[in-house]
């Protein structure tokens, strides 16, 4: 029988076994882990060019948004939630904070199949009374394609899928470069929202710099 003594030394011995085996394990797993993915570009990208057709059967083309301050969005009219209170959130911003910029919201439906011009216009009207429809464009594929709201997905950089869309309010600016993405739900993203889309617009309305004028002193010119 072994005596206290040496079931103690036992013990320990074991203690700093299974401690340093412990560590040894942290060290080999923290070398092995992968790389943390980086953070979604969420600026600094054009969007390109994508052509849909709006509420009132009219083509619509990414290009002819140059020269325009505007905020893309996604929703589909049968949407019982997120959408609502997201297009709610826009009306709002058209009506108010926005009210004397010249900013545009284009909002594209993710349910092309049923959301046909004649019902985008009836479901528009739920939101945009007392707003120039010029304004506020609500958009689909006139074929039903789904392949063309993925793409449209795809050139802001955000995720698509039948009936489940993000929630970001997509700022674009009049070179058709997205200037930020903000959640339409949370009150300080929106703030930043205003914030930023006024600030396009006052660089917008800044006349062109002058070209540099020449010297007082012109150089000389040759020697005969």
């Amino acid at each position: 029988m072994k005596s206290p003594a040496a079931l103690f030394w036992l013990f320990l011995l074991l203690l700093v076994v299974v401690v340093y085996g412990a560590y040894k394990l942290r060290q080999y797993t923290d070398s092995h882990e992968a790389p943390p993915e980086p953070a979604p570009v969420t600026s600094g990208f054009s969007v390109g060019d994508f052509s849909l057709t709006d509420s009132s059967g009219k083509p619509f083309h990414a290009r002819d948004m140059q020269g325009q301050v505007w905020v893309a969005s996604f929703f589909f009219s049968d949407c019982p939630s997120l959408c609502i209170r997201t297009n709610n959130q826009i009306a709002d911003l058209l009506k108010k904070e926005l009210k004397d910029l010249p900013v545009t919201f284009v909002s594209v439906s993710v349910d092309p199949k049923r959301d046909t011009p004649e019902r985008l216009a009836e479901y528009a009207g739920k939101f945009n009374g007392g707003i120039d429809p010029d304004r506020w464009v609500f958009l689909t594929d006139e074929k039903g394609s789904t392949d063309a709201i993925k793409n449209v997905c795809e050139n802001v950089k955000l995720a698509y899928g039948h009936q489940t869309h993000s929630d970001r309010l997509v700022l674009i600016d009049p070179k058709g470069v997205v200037q930020g993405m903000y959640q339409g739900m949370v009150e300080g993203d929106v703030k930043r929202l205003v914030k930023k889309a006024r600030e396009l617009c006052e660089l917008a309305a800044e006349p062109p710099a002058s070209p540099a004028t020449s010297s007082a002193n012109p150089p000389a010119g040759k020697s005969s």
